[in-house]
């Protein structure tokens, strides 16, 4: 990853277990859904895991977007299901210092 953003393209490392990514020396982790199934939730109904797939896919296209220095968690401020629906609320970028400020 790191040997990748030195030739100056920007990476976001989308993981399950983001650990991992620290470990790769990723700059821009987006969180995933589960190992089995990263970014899709097969129990919920097609047009509800569509919308799951678009803010995860929405989520990394702001992380590549969001000037960072260093490691930086690209989360939701909340669990991001409720009655069944994603939701679509703001990134929430976390610095370092586990600072949180709200991205649309």
């Amino acid at each position: 990853v790191k040997e990748i953003e030195r030739y100056g393209i920007t990476i976001v490392h989308m993981a399950t277990i983001t650990t991992i990514s620290e470990s790769v020396g990723a700059n821009r982790i987006v969180p995933t859904v589960a190992i089995p199934h990263p970014v899709g939730n097969p129990s919920l109904s097609p047009e509800d895991e569509h919308a799951l797939r678009k803010e995860l896919v929405g989520k990394a296209l702001k992380a590549l977007t969001t000037e960072v220095t260093g490691t930086t968690h690209f989360e939701k401020p909340c669990s991001p299901f409720s009655e069944g629906q994603y939701s679509l609320l703001p990134l929430c970028v976390f610095d370092a210092n586990s600072l949180c400020t709200a991205k649309w």
